[in-house]
Protein backbone atom coordinates (compact mmCIF):
# COMPACT_ATOMS: atom_id res chain seq x y z
CA UNK A 1 0.00 0.00 0.00
CA UNK A 2 0.92 3.36 -0.50
CA UNK A 3 1.89 5.33 2.17
CA UNK A 4 -2.03 8.02 1.17
CA UNK A 5 -3.39 4.40 1.29
CA UNK A 6 -2.26 3.55 4.61
CA UNK A 7 -3.63 6.96 5.62
CA UNK A 8 -7.06 6.60 4.37
CA UNK A 9 -7.10 2.81 5.72
CA UNK A 10 -6.39 3.82 9.08
CA UNK A 11 -9.24 6.69 9.35
CA UNK A 12 -11.92 4.03 8.04
CA UNK A 13 -10.79 1.48 10.90
CA UNK A 14 -11.14 4.19 13.06
CA UNK A 15 -14.30 5.31 12.13
CA UNK A 16 -15.64 1.85 12.39
CA UNK A 17 -14.54 1.01 15.53
CA UNK A 18 -15.90 4.53 16.93
CA UNK A 19 -19.28 3.50 15.55
CA UNK A 20 -19.18 0.11 17.29
CA UNK A 21 -17.24 0.84 20.12
CA UNK A 22 -17.41 4.41 20.69
CA UNK A 23 -18.38 5.83 24.22
CA UNK A 24 -18.02 9.61 25.93
CA UNK A 25 -14.89 10.40 27.34
CA UNK A 26 -13.50 13.54 28.95
CA UNK A 27 -9.64 14.14 29.06
CA UNK A 28 -8.45 16.56 31.53
CA UNK A 29 -5.12 18.39 31.23
CA UNK A 30 -3.17 20.09 34.13
CA UNK A 31 -2.40 23.26 33.46
CA UNK A 32 -1.08 24.72 36.66
CA UNK A 33 -0.97 24.61 40.56
CA UNK A 34 -0.13 27.18 43.23
CA UNK A 35 -0.21 26.95 46.88
CA UNK A 36 -1.74 29.90 48.88
CA UNK A 37 0.81 30.53 51.63
CA UNK A 38 -1.77 31.90 53.95
CA UNK A 39 -4.14 29.24 53.40
CA UNK A 40 -1.88 26.32 52.48
CA UNK A 41 -4.87 25.81 49.97
CA UNK A 42 -3.77 24.13 46.80
CA UNK A 43 -5.54 25.68 43.70
CA UNK A 44 -4.98 23.49 40.40
CA UNK A 45 -5.87 24.74 36.72
CA UNK A 46 -7.39 21.99 34.70
CA UNK A 47 -8.69 22.21 30.88
CA UNK A 48 -10.98 19.55 30.05
CA UNK A 49 -11.34 18.07 26.32
CA UNK A 50 -14.92 16.28 25.68
CA UNK A 51 -14.22 13.44 23.22
CA UNK A 52 -17.58 12.26 21.64
CA UNK A 53 -16.68 8.78 20.97
CA UNK A 54 -13.47 7.04 22.34
CA UNK A 55 -12.89 3.35 21.43
CA UNK A 56 -13.10 1.58 24.77
CA UNK A 57 -11.67 -1.81 25.14
CA UNK A 58 -12.34 -4.02 27.84
CA UNK A 59 -11.49 -3.71 31.42
CA UNK A 60 -9.22 -5.81 33.21
CA UNK A 61 -9.36 -5.60 37.00
CA UNK A 62 -7.35 -7.41 39.38
CA UNK A 63 -6.81 -7.50 43.41
CA UNK A 64 -3.57 -5.84 44.74
CA UNK A 65 -2.07 -6.21 47.97
CA UNK A 66 0.48 -3.36 49.53
CA UNK A 67 2.40 -4.01 52.63
CA UNK A 68 3.47 -2.00 55.43
CA UNK A 69 6.50 -0.11 54.28
CA UNK A 70 8.22 -1.15 57.86
CA UNK A 71 7.93 -4.80 56.74
CA UNK A 72 9.70 -4.42 53.41
CA UNK A 73 12.33 -2.39 54.98
CA UNK A 74 13.14 -3.51 57.60
CA UNK A 75 12.46 -6.81 57.39
CA UNK A 76 10.52 -7.11 60.79
CA UNK A 77 7.24 -9.10 61.61
CA UNK A 78 4.26 -8.19 59.45
CA UNK A 79 2.24 -5.59 61.11
CA UNK A 80 -0.49 -5.01 58.51
CA UNK A 81 -1.43 -4.18 54.87
CA UNK A 82 -4.36 -3.80 52.71
CA UNK A 83 -5.75 -4.86 49.44
CA UNK A 84 -7.17 -2.72 46.47
CA UNK A 85 -9.26 -3.23 43.26
CA UNK A 86 -7.15 -2.14 40.06
CA UNK A 87 -8.98 -1.81 36.74
CA UNK A 88 -6.51 -1.25 33.73
CA UNK A 89 -8.34 -0.10 30.40
CA UNK A 90 -6.62 0.94 26.96
CA UNK A 91 -8.42 3.59 25.06
CA UNK A 92 -7.79 4.30 21.35
CA UNK A 93 -8.36 8.20 20.93
CA UNK A 94 -8.51 9.35 17.45
CA UNK A 95 -6.79 12.96 16.51
CA UNK A 96 -8.97 14.27 14.71
CA UNK A 97 -11.28 14.33 18.30
CA UNK A 98 -9.39 16.58 19.88
CA UNK A 99 -7.39 19.87 19.64
CA UNK A 100 -4.96 20.63 16.96
CA UNK A 101 -1.95 21.58 19.17
CA UNK A 102 -3.25 19.34 22.13
CA UNK A 103 -0.57 16.92 23.53
CA UNK A 104 -0.84 13.99 26.20
CA UNK A 105 1.50 13.96 28.77
CA UNK A 106 2.00 11.50 32.08
CA UNK A 107 0.06 14.16 34.60
CA UNK A 108 -3.40 14.19 32.03
CA UNK A 109 -5.98 11.48 33.12
CA UNK A 110 -9.06 10.65 31.92
CA UNK A 111 -12.99 10.35 33.45
CA UNK A 112 -14.82 8.15 31.40
CA UNK A 113 -18.15 6.58 33.13
CA UNK A 114 -17.34 8.93 36.20
CA UNK A 115 -13.92 7.14 37.03
CA UNK A 116 -10.74 9.17 37.24
CA UNK A 117 -8.39 6.80 34.81
CA UNK A 118 -4.85 7.78 36.08
CA UNK A 119 -2.33 7.22 32.72
CA UNK A 120 -0.29 4.86 32.94
CA UNK A 121 1.41 4.72 29.30
CA UNK A 122 0.61 6.08 25.86
CA UNK A 123 1.81 5.87 22.18
CA UNK A 124 1.04 7.96 19.33
CA UNK A 125 0.57 6.11 16.01
CA UNK A 126 1.47 7.04 12.46
CA UNK A 127 2.13 11.07 12.15
CA UNK A 128 -0.38 12.27 14.79
CA UNK A 129 -3.52 10.19 13.88
CA UNK A 130 -4.53 7.70 16.62
CA UNK A 131 -3.23 7.86 20.02
CA UNK A 132 -3.32 4.26 22.41
CA UNK A 133 -4.13 4.89 25.95
CA UNK A 134 -3.38 2.47 28.87
CA UNK A 135 -4.59 4.02 31.83
CA UNK A 136 -5.62 2.77 35.42
CA UNK A 137 -8.42 3.26 37.58
CA UNK A 138 -8.66 2.41 41.67
CA UNK A 139 -11.93 1.59 42.91
CA UNK A 140 -12.71 4.55 44.88
CA UNK A 141 -11.18 7.20 43.99
CA UNK A 142 -12.36 9.91 43.16
CA UNK A 143 -13.36 11.50 39.72
CA UNK A 144 -12.39 14.73 39.68
CA UNK A 145 -14.60 15.75 37.20
CA UNK A 146 -16.16 19.28 35.44
CA UNK A 147 -19.44 19.55 34.71
CA UNK A 148 -20.89 22.11 32.31
CA UNK A 149 -24.19 23.31 33.31
CA UNK A 150 -26.32 25.60 30.81
CA UNK A 151 -29.59 27.18 31.85
CA UNK A 152 -31.58 30.00 30.05
CA UNK A 153 -34.44 32.18 31.39
CA UNK A 154 -37.16 34.43 29.77
CA UNK A 155 -38.24 37.15 32.25
CA UNK A 156 -41.65 38.58 31.24
CA UNK A 157 -43.16 41.85 32.95
CA UNK A 158 -46.84 42.37 32.21
CA UNK A 159 -48.80 45.54 33.42
CA UNK A 160 -45.98 47.97 33.33
CA UNK A 161 -46.18 51.46 31.23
Amino acid sequence: MQPDNDLRYIKQVMYRLKQRYGRPCDVYKWLSESVNPDTGAIVKAVRKYSLRKAIMMPTKTERSFAYDLSYVAANKNFTYGGTFDKSSRYFLIDSEDIAARFELTPNDFLIFNHKHYLLKSFEVWEPSQVILVNATYVDGTLPFEIHTVESQADITAEGLE
